[in-house]
């Protein structure tokens, strides 16, 4: 993993829209002490064998944990490093409509991330086919078909990174495991996904 702290792949927690509303404080309690800020941009290498830099998803937790007492340090800093060109934000329209609702501090992250965004379509007959895909292997239930969808946008929009603070259905190793059997059967790439703290941590 490159040397990454692993994250809890079982753990059912997501963070909330308001402070502290997240996780619990023992959970939280293991992300504790100063970790490397690794600075410079993320690359990956195409087929191609071309340098990009790195495009992370960011799905609705990772905007919610920027007003958020125990998320938002690692959040903030993921939408630093954009702001210094490290990274390419990737958004979908899941996350636009989830936010409609959402308080309204947590809207005005989002209206003030402005062009550090890649607003990526995620209405499409090929997003809606592959997230039924997820949810017909077993992935996800019907009742996470939102989830399912900011995973599907992603993989449609060939993004490698998913940002989530969403542990019971995104970052967890089992289930990543099987969206990945998924793309590789409908000949998508795989999409890795992790915790805005791992990527603090990148090198």
């Amino acid at each position: 993993m490159n040397g990454l702290q692993p994250y809890p792949a079982s753990r059912d927690s997501c963070v909330g829209w308001g402070a502290g509303s997240g996780g619990d404080s023992d959970w939280a309690a293991m992300w504790e002490g100063p970790i490397p800020w690794v600075t410079g941009p993320l690359v990956v290498r195409e087929r191609s064998g071309r340098d990009v830099k790195l495009r992370v998803y960011i799905d609705t937790s990772v905007i919610g944990g920027c007003v958020d007492e125990q998320f938002r340090g690692p959040s903030r800093r993921l939408i630093e490093r954009a702001e210094r060109g490290e990274v390419t934000l990737v958004v979908s329209e899941v996350t636009t409509r989830e936010l409609e609702r959402a308080p309204r501090a947590v809207r005005e992250v989002l209206g003030a991330l402005g062009d550090l965004t890649e607003v990526v379509a995620a209405t499409t007959e090929e997003v809606s086919i592959l997230a039924n895909r997820y949810i017909q292997s077993g992935a996800l239930t019907e009742k996470s078909r939102r989830d399912a969808e900011h995973i599907a946008a992603a993989t449609v929009a060939g993004v490698r990174m998913l940002a989530s603070w969403n542990f019971r259905h995104m970052v967890n190793f089992r289930r990543i495991k099987r969206y990945n059997d998924v793309n590789r059967e409908a000949g998508y790439a795989p999409l890795d996904i992790r915790s805005p703290r791992e990527l603090e941590n990148e090198d």
